[in-house]
């Protein structure tokens, strides 16, 4: 990480973690521990799961899988470390993974997939009626849903449905101008830690 404001701030963290997964090419003499699934060409291949501390520049885990194994499903077999803060990209969302992280007294941020459509339970700026579109649950792309203009960015808590109920989060978005949408993410950092801005800064850090 080159922001050294950003990393002094995470200091707050026993760890921040990111997991990511790649398919790799194995010996053949491995073939029948670990048949490739994905071509003809190769006899063997592997998914290659690794865990990285963002602050300390660490690998701290690895596994190798099948090729087609979840990469979200090695994430979820790891006990949540409280106290820590884990970032991961889009494959590894899910809603009931994040209410795992939140329960074990944890923190998360991700990107929230464009077509995620939680439940808006309340707003701190950046949507038009906020105690009305609360009042209502209205959906973040519900059309009703109008962001104001003098707002580059939007700052609400929602509602996301897991297997064993809900789970209300945080999510903000950082409108972007090329795109002409909003970057949303999601997390249970605190307001007064960081802002939408900061949060979209942060996970860039990440090179996610």
């Amino acid at each position: 990480m080159q922001c050294p404001d950003m990393l002094a701030r995470l200091k707050k963290f026993r760890e921040v973690l990111a997991d990511d997964g790649t398919v790799i090419t194995l010996s053949p003499l491995m073939k029948k521990l670990f048949p490739a699934t994905r071509t003809n060409s190769v006899d063997a291949a592997g998914k290659l799961h690794a865990t990285a501390d963002l602050i300390g520049r660490r690998i701290v885990d690895v596994e190798l899988t099948g090729e087609r194994y979840s990469e979200l499903k090695v994430a979820r077999s790891r006990p949540v470390q409280a106290g820590t803060l884990y970032m991961s990209d889009l494959g590894y969302t899910s809603y009931d993974y994040f209410a795992e992280i939140k329960d074990g007294g944890a923190d998360m941020l991700w990107r929230l997939k464009d077509n995620a459509n939680p439940k808006i339970a309340a707003v701190r700026h950046g949507i038009h009626a906020p105690a009305f579109v609360a009042k209502c649950g209205y959906c973040l792309n519900d059309p009703r849903v109008r962001f104001t203009q003098c707002h580059g960015t939007f700052d609400a808590n929602a509602r996301f449905e897991t297997r064993s109920g809900s789970v209300v989060l945080r999510v903000v978005g950082r409108y972007n101008r090329e795109t002409e949408k909003y970057h949303c993410y999601v997390t249970t950092l605190q307001p007064e830690d960081f802002d939408p801005d900061e949060l979209a800064a942060l996970y860039s850090l990440t090179g996610l």
